[in-house]
């Protein structure tokens, strides 16, 4: 069984279940939407009257407005449209993309779902608190800057499973090194162990492929934690920054469904 060395953690903000908040014109968030200028008909927020047939029972009436989760401007068959915002002409519908506040339609974040309602103007979205943790730590030896055991065995799975979290943008891995209380008796000295040992990891994984300029070293005197410490501190551990879920995250991936990416 292949051990999981990045995990997904996904917590409710309010209780443990996700809800929506709204935003946009009046809510607080966001700002307004001034309407477009057009045909007094076919307003913002509703679904405008259909143009009227042609004599005789002749073309069908056809409205322009947008696909969900896009901004081009298409031309429908009114019982075909998607329930957003109806417009006669092209130039109208583009007028109101030019102006809304977001695009119609539900998207995936990484972490939360928001969803745009069909007028473009007001968004919601799920409040979770979503981060992809580093479960894998280096043990050393008593009062040491050797690993347990040497050479390190998982050095390159590790590496590989760090190389795909650096493929978001941006993103570090800060090398966090620790000593126990049990070693040296100065705090100072504790801070020196622990600082060596994650120099001595930082350049095993430099030395494996992994970007030095990406790998940020510190220790736990220098660090606030937001994850549980091991059962003892004669490790290196890791952690991702930021830590948000993102569409390069395997884990985020498979979570968002069938939902595309928020832009």
């Amino acid at each position: 069984m292949k051990r999981e060395r990045l995990a997904y953690v996904e917590t409710a903000m309010v209780g443990r279940l996700a809800r929506w908040v709204a935003f946009g014109a009046g809510v607080g968030f966001g700002s307004g939407c001034t309407p477009v200028v057009g045909d007094p008909e076919a307003g913002l927020g509703v679904r405008a009257p259909a143009p009227p047939a042609g004599r005789g029972g002749g073309a069908a009436p056809r409205v322009w407005t947008t696909r969900p989760n896009a901004d081009t401007c298409e031309e429908f068959g009114t019982e075909e449209a998607p329930p957003h915002s109806l417009f006669r002409t092209r130039a109208q519908c583009q007028a109101w993309v030019n102006e809304r506040n977001c695009t119609p339609g539900t998207c995936f974040d990484g972490c939360n779902s928001a969803h745009c309602d069909g007028a473009g103007m007001q968004r919601a979205s799920t409040l979770m608190a979503c981060a992809i943790q580093v479960t894998a730590t280096v043990e050393f030896q008593p009062t040491s800057l050797q690993p347990v055991p040497t050479p390190w065995p998982e050095l390159a799975a590790i590496a590989e499973e760090l190389a795909r979290a650096l493929e978001a943008p941006g993103r570090k891995v800060l090398v966090i090194g620790h000593a126990g209380n049990d070693e040296p008796t100065t705090p100072e000295a504790r801070d020196a162990l622990a600082g060596g040992r994650a120099e001595v990891v930082r350049s095993l994984l430099i030395g494996a492929g992994l970007p030095g300029d990406r790998l940020v070293l510190t220790t736990q005197e220098r660090h606030v934690r937001s994850e549980p410490l091991p059962d003892h501190l004669r490790v290196v551990s890791f952690q991702l920054d930021p830590p948000d879920p993102t569409r390069t995250d395997a884990s985020a991936q498979g979570r968002r469904g069938d939902l595309p990416w928020c832009d």
